[in-house]
């Protein structure tokens, strides 16, 4: 059990979130950066230390990496002690919480790439997203659609914004209507950047990546594959009361930003998520995914659905279509080949270990269009832990000039009537609350 090491690591965490929030308030950008100095560059060398006496990955993403060389011999030493192996899941684990740390807000443009009919790859959408430490965020975002009633050009053109606390305001420019909501899970469910973060794995309480391994009872080490040659965290967290086996790859050259995350249901053996990187672009000292993939699984009983498996099974077939990236710009070479191999391990199929009836397989495999995943992301960071854009700095601005029509109008369930674009955010009276303009005594 690590259950004292769990309470450090907490104290340690919540530490580093109120100095956060102080330099954020005091010291601008200059002060943060010079925290960063202090928190991760330190513990990089920390963890490079404990990790090259283990693994054969070598550190090299920054000074304090590069002096450490790790020979191919050392694989060949005997295990560690578990009281070793803590140390060594520990530095890695507080390193996560380092990264995990160093991103605060994020702006970034991307596009989302669906298969279809197993064939090819095809552009599913558009969206430019920003998301600031308060907890604001909003997102502008283009996608077609398959029906042609009150659309132009069968395309959506929506736009989104979170005040951080209770309120979401969501209007579509193609339908001129919209809606002012509790927040939806919107950022859970759309594939981004955040979510080969590790911000989306627990969908139940919001935990982060680190957090979550954290409430792990105990923590395995991953040792690097041929195939994956980064070290890695391993351990069983609880979701909505379900079992799950967390694994985590942690890539040393990259900030120990997480490589690949793969939740698998434990008393099944099944994969529910699949989360890996390709690509990372350096944006104010801290390295942002720019491209990956990401696998989304379900399950069904062979003997109920029979009809459904074989079309599952049949799509499988066609897996090798997808790895060829047709449709897919913007990739290297090198990392053509790195998503090549992500495809490869999102697109599996197969039998549940805990219930063999039971067969998992890519989400929508079983339906006569077939698989809607994985998915592929291409994004492009526009700023990174900088001053907000003009969406979150004055979002009563952004919003009262989006280019809708005179007729356009929003439901504000908050209010229970409906609103215009204009006056949507002005703040909750009680006047709205008791429907009269003056107060009651």
């Amino acid at each position: 059990m690590r259950e004292e090491g769990d309470d450090e690591l907490h104290d340690w965490r919540r530490e580093r979130r109120a100095e956060w929030v102080r330099v954020s308030n005091t010291g601008g950008l200059s002060g943060r950066d010079e925290l960063l100095d202090q928190l991760v560059l330190p513990m990089r060398c920390r963890v490079a230390y404990l990790v090259g006496t283990f693994l054969t990955a070598g550190c090299y993403g920054s000074p304090f990496d590069a002096t450490v060389a790790i020979s191919t011999e050392s694989m060949m030493a005997p295990r560690q002690s578990d009281s070793a192996n803590e140390q060594v899941s520990d530095a890695l684990l507080q390193a996560l919480f380092a990264y995990d740390l160093s991103v605060r807000s994020l702006v970034w443009e991307q596009a989302k790439y669906q298969p279809q009919r197993m064939a090819t790859w095809v552009l599913a959408e558009t969206r430019r997203v920003g998301v600031d430490h308060s907890g604001q965020w909003f997102s502008q975002s283009e996608f077609p659609t398959s029906s042609d009633a009150e659309e132009e050009n069968g395309i959506m053109r929506g736009y989104r914004y979170f005040d951080g606390e209770d309120r979401m305001f969501g209007y579509d420019l193609t339908v001129r209507r919209g809606k002012v909501v509790p927040p939806d899970r919107d950022l859970l469910t759309n594939f981004s950047p955040f979510h080969l973060l590790g911000r989306y794995v627990d969908f139940s309480q919001g935990r982060t990546l680190p957090e979550l391994l954290a409430s792990s009872p105990k923590l395995h080490i991953l040792e690097p594959e041929s195939d994956q040659p980064w070290p890695g965290l391993r351990g069983d967290v609880n979701l909505l009361d379900v079992t799950f086996t967390l694994s985590v790859r942690i890539d040393p050259s990259h900030g120990y930003a997480p490589r690949s995350i793969l939740l698998v249901r434990k008393d099944l053996g099944a994969p529910l998520e699949l989360l890996e990187t390709t690509r990372y672009k350096q944006v104010d000292r801290v390295w942002i995914p720019t491209a990956g993939v990401r696998g989304l699984w379900t399950l069904l009983s062979k003997r109920v659905h029979p009809d459904g498996h074989a079309r599952a099974e049949g799509w499988a077939g066609h897996a090798k279509n997808l790895e060829q990236l047709n449709g897919i710009g913007g990739l290297s070479a090198s990392n053509r080949a790195a998503m090549w191999h992500a495809v490869q391990r999102t697109t599996i199929t197969g039998s549940c270990t805990g219930n063999t009836d039971l067969f998992f397989y890519p989400m929508g495999g079983s339906s006569q269009t077939g698989p809607f995943t994985p998915e592929i992301l291409v994004a492009t960071i526009i700023s990174c832990n900088d001053i907000a854009t003009d969406w979150l700095q004055t979002p009563v601005k952004q919003w009262s000039e989006i280019p809708a029509p005179p007729s356009a109008w929003m439901f504000d369930l908050f209010r229970g009537r409906q609103s215009d674009l204009r006056t949507a955010l002005e703040p909750i009276t009680f006047a709205d609350a008791d429907g009269s303009d003056e107060e009651n005594p």
